[in-house]
């Protein structure tokens, strides 16, 4: 859903998709949290179920979760920082370069911190993972 909001390069656009679409824009930033909170969830489970089968492996692979899950929840601090700029700004300065540049490097902080972070240290964690699944 992010992704049809976003306009790569079209900054305008991007903060336009964001104003008509705020309901939408916070309700991805919610569902992304409510992922983080299951990350932590899952993380704890796997860890009680994969510890009699090698306990240091399974408390990495849990600490790996918990990472992925703090480093996603720092990026999407990021995403609440450009819903937070949008309704800030009153429509005159909608067209504002400041606010549409400072929107643009908001989401692009989040996409970085998510996809690179989250996702090496969450491919990490897979390996571990996978060994004790298969033990």
């Amino acid at each position: 859903m992010l992704k049809a909001l976003v306009v790569p390069g079209d900054a305008a656009a991007t903060v336009a998709n964001i104003v008509a679409s705020d309901g939408l824009f916070r309700a991805v930033i919610a569902a992304f949290l409510i992922v983080v909170m299951l990350d932590l969830v899952l993380a704890w489970a796997l860890y009680l179920l994969l510890a009699p089968v090698n306990r240091s492996l399974a408390l990495l692979t849990a600490m790996l979760r918990v990472a992925f899950a703090a480093v996603f929840a720092g990026a999407l601090v990021n995403l609440v920082d450009a819903a937070l700029a949008v309704s800030a700004a009153g429509p005159s300065a909608l067209q504002g370069e400041v606010l549409q540049a400072q929107v643009m490097a908001s989401i692009s902080s989040f996409s970085t911190g998510f996809t690179a972070i989250a996702h090496a240290i969450f491919a990490v964690c897979n390996f571990g993972l996978g060994y004790l699944l298969i033990k």
